[in-house]
């Protein structure tokens, strides 16, 4: 029987375990690799009279004895190389080529090879880190020669990985979600509190460096986008709130404002009083961070850092800040001793240390000095030091309060991406009339446009369909009837005030030259000759544009019937009838349709009682409700209701195209403001969110799982859900407000 197949040496594996060998080591290393590829081809040198080199070819890889091979972990690889040429010939050896194997990446190492092969008259060869790895991992006997030398190693870091990933179980393992969701269900009646004091603060943070005497000052935009990249949850929560913070904090008053505006720039800054106080209210957390910097300097030189102890502590407090920043919420519930232990991988993040270790090449004997002096932070540390802790995990906990957490970020993305959500009538007609918006100002497009790139199928119906080109044709009416006559008079102003959006939306469009008529307007969307004379060929263009432009899926009505009993539909769309006199009966149909097919594809798609904390997948995404009213004997008879909030998605999706944490928001916490954003976290919140997390403790994994469906389900179609965001389906003042904000860009640019 053959034996089994060695997988491969990752690269990030072969670079850690090569960095903790010596240069003795590594020359027997390569030598005997070589050794495996090259058979009786290849001489190894080393330990004797060698003249420089490790090793030779021979045989048919002999070039008259004069290929050699020089194995090195020293930077300065052309010098070497020379050296090594220089001794050989000394010794009587004529060199025509010579090989130098090396871990270190060398990225010039062409330029060094054609260098030296003129001015040395040798044919000179650079095999380096990537090459390395290939040499590696060129068969299963290189392979397990590799995995031998290094069996002791790879056995200490794969206990260390199984012990840190031995309870890791998607989201269960991790009280964030779960905490978080639960708060959300239960805060249901009033909108975030923390948005104005974390403003604020924010809008503190980012003029800080400001100064009017340098001319150094922070346009409304700057500033804005500033805050957006150190705090992504920011976006659609903290964001839409800093015009109005700006208005307040510049107000005179009975106390010297907080910010100063410039009128001739467009530009703020702060006065300096306020920056004075900032700086003084800086300095006690300067100090802390001082002091627990210091105190890790200590801790390594005691166990053995000797001249590295600086760069141990630096590391040491980097992979604190990580982590407080990744977990948060277990060390706050940790040190409120809600959670009775922790185990030491979960609390160090072994991996960013290896990381942080790995680009300093520190030995294994300074990585184990690291994990204790980690280690003794977290489970011996001092009076200062437990101070220093509080601090970040009070911040913690309000960022995870603002969605600003890599955890809440990849669950709702994750969710997103299973989502099949049939996309409402009104939603499009919404979209569309944001065609020619500002990026920002295109809320739906955006939100649609985010969901998709997260995976979701967003599903165009053929009932759908009917009723956008029925909307449109009402429109096209609406317009030569009650407009086309008396078109140049009407100001966006005026246009503003018409029920019918698309209306609106052509007006703003026509005022800023994108278009020339009503029938180039909707020929955006669909030939306005077919349109206008109802040809049914309309409707297919129309479909056709829906789907090209927002990427849905299209599904057919008979695709849609499928698993539906078309009896209980026409009873739903009768009743709707009777009781609302005013829904067309094409209409009814339609939404009687929807409601049940939601509930039929969830059935043929195995999502009923699947409970895998993301909960149900089938959603019909409007912000229609009145037929809500109608349906309560379909809701109560299938448990979960079929719509979706549009605020949902708006308030737990990020609007950014880059739905993720960046570098530079990691940087917020190790700051006097990420120490100090703390404070702005009321302690009735801190409570509601550590008890979560000791309910939380208490709960099997399959009984976390179901909550966590369950109020992920909740908060999906929750009618009463306060949000911080709502979504306007009408929008009367956004064309006016889109048109202002361009004229005043004009204006600043100097232009008519």
């Amino acid at each position: 029987m053959s034996s089994p197949k060695e997988s491969e040496v990752s690269e990030k594996l072969i670079d850690y375990l090569i960095g903790t060998i010596d240069g003795f080591e590594m020359e027997s290393l390569i030598s005997r690799l070589l050794g495996i590829r090259h058979g009786e081809g290849f001489e190894c040198l080393g330990g004797r009279k060698d003249g420089g080199a490790d090793g030779m070819f021979v045989g048919i890889y002999q070039q008259r004895n004069e290929h050699y091979v020089q194995i090195s972990k020293e930077s300065g690889a052309e010098k070497k190389i020379e050296r090594t040429v220089k001794r050989l010939r000394e010794v009587g050896r004529n060199p025509k080529a010579i090989t130098y194997w090396t871990n270190i990446s060398i990225p010039t190492r062409d330029i060094i090879e054609e260098k030296l092969t003129e001015s040395l008259s040798v044919t000179v060869r650079i095999r380096e880190k990537l090459s390395l790895a290939q040499l590696i991992n060129e068969n299963d006997d290189s392979r397990r020669l590799f995995r031998e030398m290094f069996a002791r190693e790879i056995a200490e870091l794969s206990k260390q990985k199984a012990a840190s990933e031995g309870k890791k179980l998607g989201f269960t393992s991790d009280p964030t979600v779960y905490t978080f969701l639960k708060f959300e269900v239960g805060d249901r009646h009033k909108r975030d509190n923390l948005t104005e004091p974390v403003a604020d603060a924010m809008i503190y943070w980012a003029l800080r460096e400001t100064d009017p005497d340098k001319n150094t000052l922070l346009s409304r935009g700057e500033l804005k986008k500033k805050i957006a990249a150190a705090l992504p949850g920011a976006q659609n929560m903290i964001i839409p709130n800093i015009d109005h913070r700006l208005e307040q904090l510049c107000r005179r008053g009975a106390e010297t404002p907080r910010v100063r505006y410039y009128r001739t720039q467009d530009a703020y800054c702060l006065p300096y009083e306020m920056r004075l106080e900032i700086a003084e209210e800086s300095i006690a957390d300067i100090e802390l961070t001082e002091f627990v910097r210091k105190s890790l300097e200590d801790s390594a030189r005691e166990r053995g850092a000797d001249g590295k102890s600086r760069l141990i502590a630096d590391i040491a407090i980097s992979v604190i800040y990580q982590h407080f920043f990744e977990q948060g919420l277990v060390l706050a519930a940790f040190l409120e001793k809600r959670l009775e232990s922790i185990s030491s991988q979960e609390q160090v993040v072994e991996t960013e240390l290896m990381r942080s270790l790995d680009a300093e090449a520190i030995s294994p004997k300074l990585y184990g000095v690291a994990l204790n002096v980690l280690r003794s932070f977290f489970y011996s540390p001092s009076e200062r030091q437990v101070l220093f802790q509080k601090k970040l995990s009070r911040t913690s906990l309000l960022l995870i309060s603002l969605k600003h957490s890599p955890q809440l970020l990849e669950y709702f993305n994750g969710m997103t991406g299973k989502f099949r959500l049939f996309i409402g009538t009104d939603i499009i007609v919404k979209a569309l009339s944001e065609y020619y918006l500002g990026g920002e100002s295109k809320t739906l497009t955006n939100l649609l446009s985010v969901a998709r790139a997260a995976g979701a199928q967003l599903i165009l119906t053929e009932p759908v369909v009917e009723e956008v080109y029925t909307h449109l044709n009402a429109v096209n009416q609406e317009f030569k009837n009650h407009y086309a006559a008396r078109e140049q008079f009407i100001t966006p102003s005026i246009a503003s005030q018409s029920q019918r959006i698309l209306i609106r939306a052509y007006f703003y469009t026509k005022s800023i030259g994108k278009t020339r008529s009503w029938s180039s307007y909707l020929g955006t969307f669909v030939d306005f000759l077919l349109l206008n004379s109802r040809n049914i060929e309309a409707q297919a263009q129309l479909q056709a544009f829906l789907v090209k432009y927002f990427g849905f899926l299209f599904l057919s009505r008979e695709e849609l019937e499928k698993g539906v009993v078309l009896d209980n539909v026409n009873k739903l769309a009768g009743s709707l009838q009777n009781r609302d006199p005013e829904k067309n009966a094409a209409l009814a149909q339609n939404d009687a349709l929807l409601a049940y097919a939601v509930y039929a594809q969830r059935k043929l798609n195995n999502e009923v009682a699947k409970y895998d904390g993301y909960g149900l997948s089938t959603w019909w995404l409007t912000k229609e409700i009145r037929i809500l009213s109608y349906t309560a004997d379909l809701v109560r008879s299938n448990g979960t209701p079929y719509v979706m909030r549009p605020e949902f998605l708006l308030n737990y999706l990020s609007l950014s195209p880059k739905a993720n944490l960046t570098d530079e928001a990691r940087q917020l916490l190790p700051t006097h403001v990420g120490l100090q954003l703390g404070q702005h976290l009321p302690d009735a919140q801190m409570e509601k969110l550590l008890s979560a997390v000791e309910e939380w403790q208490e709960l099997p994994q399959e009984r976390i799982e179901i909550q966590m469906s369950v109020f992920a389900d909740k908060l999906k179609h929750d009618r009463l859900k306060r949000y911080t965001t709502e979504l306007d389906m009408s929008d009367f003042d956004i064309f006016n407000q889109e048109l202002s904000a361009l004229k005043e860009s004009l204006r600043l640019e100097g232009k008519s």
